[in-house]
């Protein structure tokens, strides 16, 4: 029984893994597509939405809904623009899709927002769903993914296109949102690729590539076009109150040819109502610093909304207003209420996160050797390697003359600084990836040059007899050879010959030190952050035998006493 209840299990993972999207033109409409599905908010809607697709042409329909359950496919539902029929996007990628006929236009807009970035198209097959909505918070955003027959094929060629054209209908300024992340490029396959699915060209921002869907992967994908980014946000910040209009549009290149399609998230049509915008998080390098605080806002007018704020779904009372400021982690949420609509309360959280304070070591002072110049090199570096101790890899340190300059991170010093001693020098530890740092202090001072002092002789016995070795403790002198000098400033090394001591190499490694037969130490006094500065002097280790001891037996002798025979009875 249980062999057959794992083979099901089996069976019903291998189903499930390779089970396609599903996709409807029926189930509903476009505007139902674009308020229910897109956007599913009570309190915010679009007005004005229109369409145009193969259907307007007597071609096919490239417009619709579609669900998924395949691990493949990383969106679970929402609403597919398509170059082709929309009804032949379920995969598994078997077939070609060429599909569209030529009667069916493509879209000046579109091409006229790639020729501005440098790239000519002529356009066929397009699908568009445009609508105005007007934001009741600054924060608009969709998640989506491109997916194309063109991949593995094309994709160092020349690509299909399409674009997000959100217009500020006060301004008319028109923005395409349909970019690779942190630059103006178009997303294509052009731009978003993997060389290892087509070696004729170098990857392209390969980061935001998904899934090949061919080769060994055609069994299994939930689409039937070759290859999809990952899922990626479209994102603006709005001015809320303030009328937008979208266009949402995809076309071919040239010809009705190799289709491609975007897959709109259902739910992620944030036009303001996700108040809060993204969690604040560490894996996203956006989370707080420890000991600082951040205000979260929702962008609404307290005139027009009610607000109820919570900590770990504990209310606090005391808040009442559009925006708090927080000053520790946890799951802040909001609860507003229109007050002048009766559309249900809308409830919005945000994750925040903060980094652990930063524990290092404190800087040293560093010191040089007091020559009568008016300046010296000093190597800040040499704080580095002390200020890092048991923090990330990663981590950088910068130098500044004035506190100012180390908080902004302005006018770093060279780490070879001149100067002429007695000064503070700030430094800025930095943890990677994220803006959190902190300022320490140190001084620049100047020190005499170091004297060695001599150390007197050490005598010792050897260890056995038979062996003439001896153990001895060097730091005995240490006291000695500083005198009064600081050994925070002047550090102490043993040598075991006068060159070594003057280049300061090879040093005794262990003060416990082991020897056998007498010898010569040579001590090198340095200034501990000037190495240049020392000075040499030497005393002996004079080992003497240890003496032979005759081990004497002790003798008892006895007191012999002879007995006489009594007589007489005596």
């Amino acid at each position: 029984m249980k062999k057959i209840l794992l083979f099901s299990a089996i069976l019903l993972s291998s189903i499930g893994f390779s089970q396609p999207i599903s996709v409807s033109s029926t189930n509903y409409t476009i505007p139902q597509l674009v308020n229910n599905v897109l956007i599913n908010s009570s309190c915010v809607s679009a007005t004005n939405i229109t369409w145009r697709t193969g259907t307007n042409f007597g071609s096919s329909n490239g417009i619709g809904y579609f669900q998924n359950s395949n691990p493949n496919f990383p969106m679970q539902s929402g609403v597919i623009l398509s170059t082709g029929n929309i009804l032949n996007a379920p995969g598994p990628n078997t077939s070609l899709l060429n599909e569209g006929s030529t009667t069916w236009p493509g879209d000046p807009s579109l091409e006229a927002t790639l020729a501005a970035s440098g790239i000519n198209m002529v356009s066929k097959n397009a699908s568009v769903l445009e609508f105005d909505f007007t934001p009741i918070s600054p924060n608009f955003s969709f998640d989506f993914i491109f997916a194309s027959e063109e991949y593995g094929n094309f994709q160092c060629l020349y690509s299909d296109a399409f674009a997000f054209l959100l217009t500020n209908l006060s301004t008319g300024v028109t923005t395409n949102l349909a970019v690779v992340p942190s630059t103006n490029l178009p997303i294509s396959v052009v731009t978003i690729r993997d060389f290892q699915y087509n070696s004729s060209c170098p990857s392209v921002n390969p980061q935001y590539f998904g899934n090949f869907n061919g080769g060994s992967g055609a069994s299994n994908s939930a689409t039937n076009f070759n290859g999809q980014t990952k899922v990626l946000t479209a994102a603006s910040v709005l001015t809320a109150g303030v009328p937008y209009h979208i266009k949402l549009v995809i076309a071919d290149r040239a010809d009705p040819q190799s289709d491609s399609a975007i897959f709109l998230s259902s739910d992620s049509f944030n036009i303001g109502q996700d108040v809060l915008g993204a969690d604040i998080t560490i894996a996203t390098n956006t989370g707080l610093c420890f000991g600082t605080n951040q205000t979260i806002t929702t962008g609404l007018s307290a005139t027009n909304y009610s607000f109820v704020w919570k900590k770990n779904n504990i209310v606090l009372p005391s808040e009442t207003g559009p925006s708090i400021t927080v000053t520790l982690p946890g799951t802040y949420s909001v609860t507003y209420t229109n007050l002048f609509s009766t559309c249900a309360p809308i409830t919005d959280s945000i994750d925040v996160e903060y980094y652990p304070e930063i524990v290092s070591p404190n800087p040293t002072t560093l010191y040089k050797c007091d020559m009568g110049l008016a300046t010296y090199a000093y190597n800040l570096g040499q704080n580095t390697p002390v200020v890092t101790q048991g923090l990330q890899a990663g981590t950088t340190v910068s130098y500044f003359a004035t506190p100012s300059d180390a908080n902004n991170n302005t006018n770093a010093l060279p780490l070879m600084y001149n100067s002429p001693g007695g000064v503070t020098i700030y430094l800025r530890i930095q943890l990677p990836n994220s803006q959190c740092f902190t300022v320490k202090s140190f001084q620049l001072r100047l020190a005499p040059p170091p004297l060695a002092n001599q150390a007197p002789d050490m005598l010792r016995c050897s260890h056995t007899a038979s062996q003439n070795t001896a153990y001895v403790n060097l730091t005995q002198q240490a006291s000695t050879i500083l005198g009064s000098q600081s050994p925070s400033i002047y550090s102490v090394s043993y040598f075991t010959s006068s060159n070594n001591a003057t280049n300061g190499i090879n040093p005794i490694p262990d003060p416990t030190y082991v020897l056998t037969g007498s010898t010569t130490i040579f001590v090198r006094v340095q200034n501990s952050s000037d190495p240049s500065c020392f000075s040499i002097s030497s005393f002996n280790i004079i080992v003497n035998q240890t003496p032979i001891v005759d081990v004497l037996q002790d003798v008892m002798v006895c007191d012999q006493f002879i007995l006489a025979p009594l007589t007489n009875g005596n």
